[in-house]
């Protein structure tokens, strides 16, 4: 675990399925696979969709697991670390 370099926040590093670092506010929270649209970090790397919902001792709903919120959709400076994908020459340039 270890700190975002600008909002402080706790985050864990997971590893995708892909080979790539994703960074990932922890702790890891209850979801429940296949409704919602949370976008959901599994510990394998795995990505799916869901919801993440909240348990308490009242609750009677059963999390599918538990996972990770990126940290890119919860970070305010986010803007500042996502690589800016750059358009090939050929389609910069006008047909006409």
């Amino acid at each position: 675990m270890s700190k975002c370099k600008t909002c402080g926040r706790s985050i864990k590093w997971v590893e995708t399925l892909t080979g790539k670092p994703m960074p990932c506010d922890y702790p890891a929270k209850p979801y429940i696979a296949g409704i919602g649209t949370d976008i959901i970090v599994k510990e394998t790397g795995e990505v799916i969709s869901g919801a993440f919902v909240k348990i308490d001792n009242s609750s009677t709903v059963k999390p599918d697991g538990y996972g990770y919120m990126s940290h890119f959709a919860t970070c305010p400076e986010a803007d500042q670390f996502r690589r800016k994908k750059d358009k090939p020459e050929d389609e910069q340039m006008s047909l006409f």
